[in-house]
């Protein structure tokens, strides 16, 4: 980082200038604005080591100064470091013990870092001291978040009590209704924000895909490519603008819009797994198997990235692929033994590698795991008595 003030020095030469003394050093408080200035710089430019360093010192400086804490914490947020970003809340609530406002902050870090039960004890420390209709609503999305529905629902219909005219709210009360299978009110509540505030793009977005889940594609398309045009940085434009031009048969379009989408948000999981998707479905197994990579080094719990991935190496067929295959599924089945369908590939890698005995066991381990309707219960049986008939 640049020094901050220049020390006086004799001119080079032994010079009898007068110098006039040196520079009045910048005190805390100035030295703490600029290194947010430059930190805010950097992260524009997208130097994010600089920025790190350079919010960490304007941090420093001023650890009780909400600002910095927050675009320090969103920075953080944005670059996948949802732990760090809970640190750096921290240190601004020890610096203030009796701040709410670094309570949300707080809870939006513990969100990103999946600590659902931590988010909740956050908020609701938050509403006891003082009642909010931002926390209601952030409070109902965790609660719908950790499968208490009902919960969920109150919260947020408590702020909007608070608040009618915060169509945030509005729009979560939305997502909340889809999650638990009341469309129709969902539909009712996006169409009146929709009347009142034509251009909100969270509203397009989840209106759109109810549209697309109707297969009304038409206009779900007409509402994701409205949301791209009002706010073309947002990567969840671009993910469900690219979802619908795939169930409209424009391939090449979909696969455009997923490739904004990661190159906005590479760290979401999601998008490079839809991506993976997408690039499957034209045959293309060595492209997706990168995509789903990438989507598990995001996300090592995403629900299908492993077992794509798996069945991409599977169908490539290499020695290194398939002993990649085999270090993925076994990953997966440490974290999530109840994940089925990865003992069933795992038992298909195995088998293809000749190591016959391995998939027997793990054919099994499929076979105790699976529901009974599974569609490979049989396959799996049937390849049982095949690999131990070869085994003696």
């Amino acid at each position: 980082m640049a020094t901050l003030f220049l020390a006086w020095a004799p001119a080079c030469g032994g010079s009898s200038k007068k110098n006039n003394g040196p520079t009045q050093r910048l005190s805390p408080e100035e030295e703490g604005k600029k290194a947010l200035t430059q930190a805010i710089e950097a992260q524009e430019a997208g130097k994010v080591e600089e920025a790190v360093d350079l919010f960490q010192r304007a941090q420093e400086l001023r650890p009780g100064h909400y600002e910095t804490t927050e675009r320090y914490a969103r920075f953080l947020l944005a670059q996948h470091r949802p732990e760090d970003a809970t640190k750096v809340v921290r240190t601004y609530l020890e610096e203030n013990p009796a701040a709410t406002d670094g309570l949300l902050l707080l809870a939006d870090a513990q969100i990103a870092s999946r600590d659902y039960d931590g988010a909740y004890e956050t908020l609701t420390e938050r509403l006891a001291l003082e009642e909010d209709a931002a926390s209601y609503a952030r409070r109902g999305e965790v609660r719908m978040l950790q499968g208490k529905h009902e919960e969920g629902l109150v919260d947020i219909e408590q702020a909007i009590k608070l608040a009618p005219n915060e169509h945030s709210h509005r729009v979560a009360l939305a997502r909340a209704l889809i999650e638990t299978g009341d469309r129709e009110r969902a539909a009712t509540e996006l169409e009146e924000v929709l009347a009142e505030d034509p251009e909100n793009v969270p509203a397009l977005l989840v209106s759109g895909a109810l549209l697309r889940d109707q297969r009304e594609l038409e206009q779900a398309f007409e509402r994701h490519q409205k949301a791209v045009d009002l706010d073309r940085a947002n990567y969840e434009a671009h993910y469900e603008l690219g979802i619908t031009q795939f169930f409209l048969g424009k391939s090449e379009e979909a696969e455009a819009s997923l490739e904004e989408a990661t190159r906005l948000a590479p760290h979401d999981a999601q998008s490079w797994y839809v991506y993976g998707e997408l690039v499957r479905n034209r045959g293309a197994a060595e492209e997706a198997a990168v995509m789903y990579r990438k989507a598990r080094d995001n996300d090592i719990d995403h629900d299908k990235a492993s077992t794509k991935l798996a069945l991409m190496l599977l169908e490539l067929g290499t020695p290194e692929n398939l002993e990649e295959g085999i270090t993925v599924l076994t990953a997966r089945l440490e974290r999530h033994p109840e994940d089925s369908l990865a003992y069933f590939l795992l038992g298909e890698i195995y088998e293809k590698s000749e190591r016959y005995a391995e998939a027997v066991e793990a054919y099994e381990r499929y076979l105790n795991a699976a529901e009974r309707d599974e569609p490979d219960v049989a396959t799996a049986r049937r390849k049982v008595r095949a690999l131990k008939r070869k085994l003696r």
